[in-house]
């Protein structure tokens, strides 16, 4: 399955920048690089517009990312370690962005999202 999720990756990575415009193409180039590095906000702003131009192939992971923004919104410093703990824990689970692993640390503020 892993294997099949990277050829379909592969596949509309070729399918869009072969067919697409210059700016599609520069978008399909930030929604890459924030995957390299896990950028959760980089990559939720990338597929908002690359789901304009191609809904069936990211409305899904649009959806995905859309939930662990949204998990992330609910830290708070009003709550305990632990409640902040689980939800940064399940935001991840989502995708394995940084923000959901720095959301904790000590000294550290968490990150805020726009475009939600």
């Amino acid at each position: 399955m892993k294997y099949f999720n990277i050829l379909a990756t592969a596949a509309i990575s070729l399918l869009l920048v072969a067919c697409s415009s210059e700016s599609d193409k520069t978008a399909f180039k930030q929604y890459e690089l924030a995957k390299k590095n896990r950028d959760l906000h980089q990559l939720h702003t990338a597929l908002i517009t690359l789901n304009t131009l191609d809904p069936e192939s990211f409305e899904s992971e649009l959806n995905t990312i859309k939930q662990s923004v949204a998990l992330l919104k609910q830290l708070n410093s009003d709550l305990s370690f632990s409640s902040n703990y689980l939800i940064s824990h399940q935001a991840n689970l989502l995708f394995n962005s940084k923000q959901a692993k720095q959301a904790i640390v000590p000294g550290r503020e968490r990150e805020h999202f726009v475009n939600s």
